[in-house]
């Protein structure tokens, strides 16, 4: 470590009789050196800012006063803070960077020479113009204690210009967050020979897309990797255990390898990632620590060694962090636990108490109702010889679906429907249309298939039963997943039926008019028409009245046309329409002109009254003939 030489208390008499007086420091153009106790030596201690811009240290100095020549071995802490320069270009002869040594300096280009050995704690954090580091293979020590504090690392922390960085083989470890907040760097090189990368080396790198950890990697400390931008990963089995928080909110994650000879998967070390879609731990891995994966919910399936022992609360948590409706989903169909003991659940979490001890779930939004959903769809694939123990252990019992795997697991699915034949349904057996003979049938397909049956377009499934097997619908759609070698599944299922109806057209109480539907050569009011099927549109006007267009009752601003064909929406409630009619004669023709009498007939001629036009409106509900003079009309009242 770099020392500086103080004297405090000089004595007179020593001065008095030495013969030639030497002083600590001595300063040549920009920089001062202090002599360090080998009397051969000196470090840079103090920076006067001048002109030089591209400052170079000399390997080698000498004191004008003494004439003594020194070897330039290393810079003292703060030296260069904050001082404006272009380049520095440092000697063979530099061995030490002391701590804070550049901080916040202000320069481009940084030219390491062969022969550094040690860089301080937070030597050059902060120095916001730097670009690129290619450190000497002679480094050993990267980020050395401050001895005051005991703090290591954040040797280029902040340095958020920096884009590209290569490490020796020398530097053993990579200590406390050596390039935190280097958001713009893209590309690092870590040569075989680093063996540890302390707390959060390299949190907040927002533009490092990958990164490969050489063999000789053995220890990784808590949020390594946080913030980063790595799409992919690979862990190397040589790194034991990944820790707490290790890839913590790495949004861009879209997929990771963990080899075999991990063992644990620390807290949090993958959550919040969000867009991987698998989980696949090697057969090393023994434990997976709280809350592990949780968030992903892009995940569809999940596969887990044979080493599995311990699972800790919500490690397993793949259901989607978007709680704005409190109804958490999840993507995820298949986990795989290949552990022929089923793994246990170990909490080692502070708040388990106010959440599910469960490590499938880890927010108060699930419900009863919603766990219940989740073990019924999600199937669970285990060792042949291990299923009866699955079905007893904690958790692990919940799912309805428990899958041997390691042997032939053969199932033979038998389907009956209440009709004829299946002419009327859909039906696939592991995304493959099977055709179905007759009103009863049998497939071949496999413990843990995937049958859906939909209604054909002329259809309604009433309803749909199943033994041997988990069922779901949705919408129209049944999903029934495969569970015993021997299933049956019962349809009861019909020819859909849309009820279509029509409304006589009134215009103040009075009848203007009727709808009626022509179908199958009839005219009829109402008409129940199966799917597909076609009615035509007959309007009848009342004398006085004529046809406009036809509407949806239950929507008068559609316009009908003149036909309507029977659609699926419409099987609940059915539909109706109506005719528009307008006047052509009557009261229109002469309430407004300025008649005073208007003289009114029945049919028969027989006079009856005469009145005004605004008197009309009195006369009882009928058929009448008026007179003017100058018209005869017919009036229907």
């Amino acid at each position: 470590m770099i020392k500086i030489r103080h004297i405090f208390l000089p004595i007179l008499m020593c001065a008095l009789f030495a013969p030639q007086a030497k002083a600590d420091y001595f300063t040549v153009g920009d920089l001062r050196y202090s002599i360090q106790d080998d009397q051969t030596s000196v470090v840079v201690d103090k920076y006067w800012p001048g002109d030089n811009k591209d400052l170079e240290i000399p390997a080698s100095v000498t004191d004008e006063d003494t004439g003594i020549s020194y070897t330039v071995t290393g810079i003292y802490r703060q030296t260069f803070y904050n001082a404006n320069l272009n380049s520095i270009t440092f000697p063979a002869t530099l061995e030490d960077i002391g701590v804070y040594a550049f901080w916040k300096a202000k320069f481009n280009t940084v030219n390491f020479a062969e022969g550094l050995k040690r860089m301080g704690y937070g030597a050059f954090k902060d120095c916001t113009n730097l670009t690129k580091i290619t450190l000497p293979e002679s480094l050993e020590e990267l980020g050395y204690e401050y001895t005051v504090t005991g703090f290591d690392g954040f040797v280029f922390a902040g340095c958020t210009s920096l884009k590209e960085v290569s490490i020796g083989s020398k530097v053993e470890t990579i200590p406390t967050a050596t390039f935190s907040g280097c958001s713009a760097l893209d590309k690092v090189t870590i040569a075989n020979g680093v063996k540890k990368m302390g707390e959060r080396v390299f949190e907040d790198c927002a533009a490092l897309t990958a990164l490969e950890l050489p063999s000789s990697m053995e220890q990784i400390e808590r949020a390594a990797f946080m913030r980063t931008g790595f799409t992919t990963f690979t862990w190397p089995g040589s790194v034991k255990v990944i820790p707490n928080s290790a890839f913590l909110y790495c949004r861009a994650l879209t997929g990771f390898t963990i080899e075999e000879g991990v063992e644990e998967v620390g807290k949090q070390s993958f959550a919040a990632c969000y867009g991987y879609d698998k989980v696949i731990c090697p057969n090393s891995v023994e434990w997976i620590h709280a809350d592990a994966f949780q968030g992903a919910d892009k995940v569809t399936e999940i596969r887990l060694g044979t080493g599995l022992r311990r699972l800790g609360h919500a490690s397993l948590a793949v259901w989607s962090p978007e709680q704005a409706t409190n109804t958490p989903e999840w993507s995820v169909t298949d986990v795989y636990c290949m552990s022929t003991v089923p793994p246990v659940f170990e909490p080692n979490d502070d708040h388990l108490e106010e959440l599910s001890a469960d490590f499938f779930f880890g927010a108060k939004e699930f419900t009863d109702e919603l766990q219940t959903k989740f073990y019924a769809e999600v199937k669970l694939h285990v060792p042949a010889e291990a299923v009866a123990a699955y079905k007893e252990a904690e958790i692990w019992k919940n799912f309805v679906n428990i899958i041997p795997e390691g042997d032939v697991n053969d199932a033979t699915v038998s389907f009956t429907t209440t009709a004829a034949d299946f002419s009327g349904v859909i039906v696939t057996v592991d995304g493959e249309t099977v055709e179905l003979q007759g009103n009863s049938a049998a497939v071949d397909a496999e413990i843990g298939s995937t049958i859906t049956v939909a209604p054909a377009e002329t259809a309604t499934i009433n309803s749909l039963t199943a033994t041997g097997a988990s069922v779901t619908e949705t919408g129209y759609t049944y999903t029934i997943v495969v569970s015993e070698a021997a299933a049956t599944v019962a349809i009861d299922w019909s020819a859909a039926i849309v009820k279509v109806e029509t409304e006589e057209t009134l215009v103040d109480g009075v009848k203007a008019g009727t709808l009626l539907l022509s179908y199958d050569g009839e005219d009829l009011p109402t008409v129940m028409l199966p799917l597909g099927a076609t009615v035509t549109f007959k309007p009848v006007a009342e004398e006085g009245w004529e046809f406009v267009n036809v509407v949806n009752a239950s929507d008068s601003d559609k316009d009908a046309g003149t036909s309507y064909t029977a659609v699926r929406d419409d099987i609940a409630d059915g539909v109706t329409f109506k005719a528009i009619f307008k006047k052509t004669s009557g009261i229109s023709s002469i309430a407004g002109d300025s008649r005073e009498s208007v003289t009114v007939y029945n049919l028969a001629g027989i006079r009856i009254a005469e009145m005004s036009p605004a008197a009309l409106s009195q006369l009882p509900d009928g058929l009448y003939i008026l007179k003017t003079s100058d018209s005869v009309i017919k009036y229907r009242r």
